[in-house]
């Protein structure tokens, strides 16, 4: 039997497969995997030198972020959730950091990853990010998975000691 489709119509399964995955994922699902995928491409372009800079600029903006006093005096932003100011505070801080320890040179790349060592690298780093996203993020916003994964207090210590795990098994190439 042979199904016949109308222009603009689109048929039952279809929809009911977009109205399950419509309730099924939820937001932070999709930061996670936005982050995971940026991460991974960040390690294989831009970053394939800078990866352990790049996990010293997320744990210092998540410390300076998180030792930030509140924004609620500032003009003009006490407008804005205390939350978004923080993660916007939290980007910005990483990318000023990243630049400057780029530049510096104190961490010369003495460990490069290569290969596979790259994609667990680009994963640690990814978790970390969450991680310290995660502080931000109410906990009744967050789905089960997610937080089970990274916000967890054990999942979280696991993510934080996660890049200083993988630089003293993974020793990549020494430059």
């Amino acid at each position: 039997m042979r199904v016949r489709y109308t222009v603009g119509v689109m048929p039952d399964s279809i929809l009911s497969t977009i109205n399950y995955l419509q309730s099924t994922l939820v937001w932070d699902a999709l930061v996670v995997a936005v982050i995971f995928t940026g991460s991974i491409i960040f390690a294989f372009t831009l970053g394939r030198n800078s990866i352990i800079v790049s996990f010293v600029a997320v744990v210092f903006a998540g410390l300076v972020t998180q030792l930030l006093p509140s924004m609620s005096a500032v003009p003009y932003l006490d407008a804005y959730p205390e939350d978004q100011i923080k993660i916007g505070i939290f980007v910005l801080a990483t990318i000023i950091f990243g630049i400057i320890f780029r530049r510096n040179r104190f961490f010369e790349p003495f460990i490069v990853p290569t290969g596979f060592e790259r994609i667990i690298f680009a994963c640690a780093l990814a978790g970390l990010v969450v991680v310290m996203l995660g502080s931000f993020w109410t906990a009744n916003d967050v789905s089960p998975y997610v937080d089970l994964i990274f916000l967890n207090p054990i999942a979280r210590l696991a993510w934080l000691i996660a890049p200083v795990a993988m630089m003293a098994i993974f020793r990549g190439d020494n430059v």
